[in-house]
Formats: structure tokens, sequence, C-alpha cells
């Protein structure tokens, strides 16, 4: 999630268009609950759900695309086994500080120790201790801010084995592939994949080499072009060849040769490969 989504700028008034109680509901025992009593929540267990409905962004300003297909969070009881759960953490929050109906539209979801809005600050305030607790000096540390983590988790779902197409989707990159796929995501499959984040191992050779996930399906684009153009070309040259598309004839014999695309494109294999 993005920043913007969790806390707000300092004089901004909580509202409608912010994240509130209401924007989380449950999967207990295979039922669908907006409202939990403590009962329900203390018979939360393994492969139960919290399931968080996200607020308009200005990717979705109208809240179309994603309010529809909620983030699912996965319950996990052993903290032992399982030391990061947030729906673990939203439970506790629940059983906390109980809100039922329109108590639930008017409370933020994340807040303060006084139960007020979270704010921008709270938030980097607690980065800043995250990072010199990691062993990062101040002089360093202050020169860093948090905007999202969403890169994090991009990073940690490549590293788990997710495909672009999951990536994208998961973390609500807009795009047509991304829509088609989450439409077909299910829960436990999003549970699953978000477990395996979680439990990912990340180093710098490895996030180091990463390539953006625009760059990922740029190259593929261009390497099935580069192969096109090639065949192309060769069959432009080629008198017992059957004629072919104009444009892709044009195209070959404004590259050149088709020995050197088709080398081009055994770059990006030879990329992969490695």
């Amino acid at each position: 999630m993005r920043k913007s989504e969790v806390a707000l700028p300092a004089d901004d008034p909580f509202g409608k268009r912010h994240l509130s109680r209401a924007a989380l509901a449950w999967r207990i025992g295979g039922r669908f609950v907006v409202s939990p009593t403590p009962e329900q929540l203390q018979c939360l267990s393994d492969g139960d759900y919290a399931l968080l409905t996200v607020a308009p962004s200005k990717a979705d300003q109208f809240g179309l695309i994603w309010s529809p297909a909620p983030i699912v969070l996965p319950y996990h009881a052993d903290a032992r086994e399982h030391p990061i759960c947030a729906a673990r953490e939203l439970a506790g929050l629940e059983l906390a500080w109980p809100l039922h109906g329109e108590q639930r539209r008017a409370a933020p979801l994340f807040v303060d120790g006084q139960r007020r809005p979270l704010r921008h600050k709270h938030v980097d305030s607690t980065f800043q201790d995250m990072l010199l607790a990691a062993g990062v000096s101040p002089e360093q540390a202050s020169t860093l801010s948090m905007h999202s983590w969403r890169i994090y988790l991009a990073c940690a779902l490549l590293a788990a084995g997710a495909s672009t197409s999951q990536i994208l989707s998961m973390l609500r990159w807009r795009s047509d592939e991304a829509l088609r796929l989450y439409a077909r995501l299910n829960d436990s499959d999003y549970a699953t994949w978000l477990d395996a984040a979680a439990d990912a191992t990340i180093d710098s050779i490895r996030t180091s080499n990463v390539v953006t996930l625009a760059e990922a399906a740029a190259a593929n684009e261009h390497r099935e072009w580069l192969r096109k153009a090639a065949q192309a070309h060769e069959r432009l040259f080629d008198p017992t060849a059957t004629p072919q598309h104009t444009h892709d004839d044009a195209v070959a014999e404004m590259l050149g040769a088709a020995n050197g695309l088709a080398a081009a494109a055994a770059t990006y294999d030879a990329q992969d490969a490695a």
C-alpha cells in the first residue's frame, strides 16, 4: 500500500475517501462477516482471512477498479511460526476497540495510540526508528523517506516465484493484463503468494539485478518483434518465399541483415537463461 492510503497529511480531516474500519471484513469458518463479535474473532484459525477493501486512489479515483476485489490477508494463529501476520494484528484491534454498524464507518482503520487518524509524521518517524534499529547511520537514515510498501513486496514476490502478471495484480498496478488476472485470483491463491513473499529472502545481488516490470514486459515484446522482423527479412531476399505482409517486409528491409536481427533476439534468450 502507499503511505497516502495508510496515513493522512497533517491538516487533512478524516473522511469518506479514507480507509475506515468499515473497509475491514472477515471470512471466518467459511462465512463472510462484516461486523465480527468477540466470540467470532476468538474462533479465528488458519485458513481464515481478513478482507480489506481499498479506498479510492489516484489510479482508481472512484473505486471502480480495485475496490470490488479486496486485499486478502491470511490469518495465522501460531505467532512463532508466523511472527508477521497483518490479520492477527487487525483481529487484536477489533478485540481491543470493538465497533459495529455506523461506528465502523466513522472510525479510521489506522490510528495512533489515542485512536486518532494516523498521520504521515507517525509513519515517517516509525520508518526512521526501523532504519536506526537495523544499523543504518543517522546521516544516511535522514536521506531516506517512505512513499510505498509495494516496491519491496514486488521484489519479494518475484524472489518467491510469482509471475509478472500476478505481481501486477496483487500490487494494484493498473493495466489490462492486471485487471484480467485479478478477476481470476481467488482468495486462497492470493494468500498463498502473500505467505510466500513473507518467507522470501532478498539479498543485494538478487535485488540489484531484478528488472522492473515495465522493462521485463518491454523486453518480451522487443524479442518477439525482432524474431518476426528477422523472418520477414529472410523472406524479402528469398525469391522462392511466398510474399507476406508488405509492412513486415518494409520493416525488415529498413533493419538490415537477418543474421543481425536473429543475434539480437538470441541475446535476450541468453540473458533469460543466465
